[in-house]
Formats: C-alpha cells, sequence, structure tokens
C-alpha cells in the first residue's frame, strides 16, 4: 500500500509541475520596442497585421522607416517603389517628393494570414513649405 500511495502523490506533484510551466504568468521579458524618433515611422508587424492601417508623413520630409518584428518573422515592401524593409535591413531613410498612396504588404511569407497583411501610406501634401530659392525669384520679378 505504501507503494501505491508514493506513486500517486508521484503523478500528482508531476501534474502539478506541469500545469505550473504551461499555465505560468507570463515572465515580463516581452521585447520593449523603443518609442519613434522624430521624423521616424515604425512599422511594427505581428502575426499577419501591421500595428496601424494607415501611416501618414509629408511630402518633401526626409523620414526614416523602420520595421519591428513583434510576434513571427515579417518583411515591409512598399508597392511602385524599391523598399523592402526585412530583419536584415529593417531601416531606411527615404523622401517622398510627391503626395500620393503606397500599399504597405508584408514581403516575407509568415504563414496563413500572410494574403492580408496590407497597410496604406499616405503621402500628404506639405502644408505650410517654405518656398524655395527658384520660387523666391520667381516671385520678385
Amino acid at each position: 500500500m505504501h507503494k501505491w500511495a508514493m506513486f500517486i502523490l508521484f503523478i500528482a506533484a508531476s501534474v502539478l509541475g506541469l500545469a505550473v510551466i504551461i499555465f505560468a504568468p507570463p515572465t515580463g521579458d516581452e521585447e520593449i520596442i523603443p518609442e519613434a524618433q522624430e521624423n521616424e515611422i515604425q512599422f511594427i508587424m505581428t502575426n499577419y497585421q501591421f500595428d496601424k492601417q494607415e501611416y501618414k508623413i509629408t511630402a518633401g520630409v526626409p523620414m526614416t522607416l523602420t520595421m519591428v518584428n513583434k510576434q513571427g518573422i515579417h518583411g515591409v515592401m512598399i508597392q511602385g517603389t524599391d523598399i523592402n524593409l526585412t530583419p536584415d535591413n529593417s531601416s531606411q531613410e527615404v523622401t517622398f517628393d510627391e503626395p500620393g498612396e503606397y500599399t504597405l504588404l508584408c514581403s516575407i511569407m509568415c504563414g496563413p494570414g500572410h494574403d492580408d497583411m496590407v497597410a496604406k501610406l499616405i503621402v500628404e501634401p506639405a502644408e505650410n513649405a517654405e518656398p524655395n530659392d527658384e520660387e523666391l525669384a520667381g516671385s520678385v520679378a
């Protein structure tokens, strides 16, 4: 009878230990994403979605585009441009000269929701852009 009690105690302790391992609360070791700097857009990627549906920038303003993989492995391709951010090349400085809309796509096959990973980059016209030297010369004449 003593052997059966020890066996049951061993099984109960094993099940309890397994439950603690599986259902343990998060340890807080989650990656901390640094805040975006001035003139930086961050595309924070999780499985099958961008963190925003639309990102807005101003035409003529140099911007740093940065991709952050928060969950899974992804890339960001901007249709109509040669921009393709990947885990090995996750940041690029760009200047969009003309206003318009661009489609953002995940460029790395990441699983069953890959085709749904779509967002927009909206390049807005410069509202209060200072005139350049040529425009100033033309307005004086």
